[in-house]
C-alpha cells in the first residue's frame, strides 16, 4: 500500500525515460531453501552458483555483514562462485555504521575504523565492478534530526564512491523534506514493503539519488509478536504483486537504477515472488 506522498514524489510522465530495473532476493543461502528452491544433494558453497546460472537472477542482497564485518577472502570466494558476467550484489551496512551509534550523551559516533574494516573487505567487490550499493538499514530509535542527517552525509563521504542507500524504520523520515535533504547530499532511499501496522512505516517509494532500492519483506501481521525468519512467513498473492507493478515503474522515472529486493525469504516464497514479478513487469 502506498500514500499520497507518493504523488507528490514521483509524478507520471510518459515522456520520462524508465530507468533499469532488476529484481533479487534479501539472501540466498536458507536451509529452507533445499528441497523448494535448490536440490535436494545441494551444497551450501554451491547455493550462489545455482541462485545465478540456474535461477538466473542479476543481483542478492548480501546481510551477514550487518553482524560481521566482512574478512579477507570473504569476498573473494563470492566472485569465484559467479562464472558469467553482470551479477552483482547489494551489501548490508555493519551495525556499527548503523545501530551502534549512540554516545552516553546521545551524540552519534562515527566509527571510522569499523568503516575501513567494512570497506576494506568488499573491495573486491567495488574492484570487480560487482558492488551496486550499500544499505545501511536504520532502527526506530534514529529519529530524523539535523544531527541524524549530519551522520548521514559522512557515512555517504565515508563509503564513496559506493553509492549509500538508506533505510528507516522510524516513520518520522515519512516527509517530503526528508526526501528532499537526501536528494540534496546524494543518498538513495529504500523503501520497504511490509504489514500494514502503526508502528511500521508506510510504503513510500521516492528515487532520492541514481540508485533507489526497495525490499519487499511481505506482510505478516504477526511481525512484532515473533521473531527470526517467522516475520517473514509471507507469499505475496498475485494480485498484491500487480498493485506494486506501477509504483516500481514510476520509482524507474526517477532513478537510473532501481533495485527490488524480496525478503520474504522463509519456504522460498521470495524466489517464487521475483519470478512472477519478474513476469507482471515484463523483464527477461
Amino acid at each position: 500500500m502506498t500514500t499520497n506522498l507518493v504523488d507528490e514524489l514521483v509524478e507520471a510522465d510518459d515522456d520520462v525515460k524508465q530507468g533499469e530495473i532488476v529484481i533479487g532476493t534479501s539472501g540466498f543461502s536458507y536451509g529452507d531453501w533445499v528441497g523448494r528452491v535448490y536440490p535436494d544433494d545441494i551444497k551450501k558453497e554451491k547455493m550462489l552458483s545455482f541462485y545465478a546460472n540456474d535461477l538466473r537472477f542479476c543481483v542478492v542482497e548480501l546481510n551477514d555483514t550487518y553482524n560481521t564485518l566482512p574478512v579477507t577472502g570473504w569476498a573473494e570466494s563470492l566472485l569465484n562462485d559467479i562464472t558469467g558476467g553482470g551479477f552483482a550484489f547489494v551489501v548490508k551496512a555493519h551495525k556499527s555504521m548503523t545501530r551502534n551509534i549512540y554516545d552516553r550523551d546521545g551524540a552519534y559516533i562515527r566509527d571510522e575504523q569499523a568503516v575501513d574494516v567494512f570497506m576494506a573487505g568488499v573491495k573486491p567487490l567495488v574492484d570487480a565492478n560487482a558492488l551496486k550499493c550499500i544499505i545501511a538499514q536504520f532502527p526506530v530509535k534514529f529519529v530524523r534530526s539535523d544531527g541524524a542527517f549530519a551522520y548521514i552525509k559522512w557515512l555517504a563521504e565515508s563509503v564513496a564512491p559506493v553509492p549509500l542507500v538508506v533505510e528507516f524504520r522510524s516513520v518520522s523520515w515519512m516527509a517530503q523534506s526528508a526526501f528532499d535533504k537526501l536528494r540534496e547530499v546524494g543518498v538513495g532511499y529504500c523503501s520497504v514493503d511490509g504489514p500494514d501496522l502503526p508502528e511500521f512505516p508506510t510504503f513510500t517509494p521516492a528515487g532520492t539519488a541514481r540508485i533507489s532500492c526497495v525490499r519487499l519483506c511481505g506482510r505478516n501481521k504477526n511481525w512484532f509478536d515473533v521473531r527470526g525468519g517467522a516475520r517473514y512467513d509471507y507469499n505475496y498473492s498475485n494480485f498484491e504483486l500487480k498493485q506494486l507493478t506501477e509504483p516500481i515503474r514510476r520509482l524507474a522515472e526517477t532513478s537510473d537504477e532501481v533495485i527490488v529486493l524480496f525478503n520474504n525469504y522463509t519456504n522460498g516464497a521470495s524466489v517464487k515472488n521475483v519470478k512472477s514479478f519478474k513476469e507482471l513487469l515484463q523483464l527477461g
